[in-house]
């Protein structure tokens, strides 16, 4: 997770949620409270790991969704650069029959 702090791992640990920012001296700059030894910022109060809990679901459910995505879109890439193909075709074919095409 981006944060004030810097890149900030975030991971459920059922009951608890354990953070660790990724560099300790931008959370230092930052003023942002945990563990200056080992860059820990720790949560064991129930409404913050259900918070964590229900955003790391929702996180996983976007991802899903992102690569279903991507898929559609690389399969929409291939379809357009093959109807362009085929338009390059007709085009040629034509010009070569003595049809000229205008652009409006």
């Amino acid at each position: 997770i981006h944060s004030m702090g810097g890149p900030l791992g975030v991971k459920p640990m059922g009951d608890w949620v354990a953070c660790r920012f990724k560099d300790i001296e931008q959370a230092k700059r930052a003023g942002v409270p945990f563990n200056p030894l080992n860059g820990k910022c720790n949560f064991h109060d129930a409404m913050t790991v259900e918070a964590v809990r229900a955003l790391n679901n929702k996180i996983t459910a976007l991802e899903t969704m992102n690569t279903a995505l991507k898929a559609e879109n690389t399969a929409l890439k291939v379809q357009l650069d093959t109807q362009a193909a085929q338009l390059q075709k007709i085009t040629a074919a034509l010009q070569t029959a003595g049809i000229g095409l205008e652009n409006r």
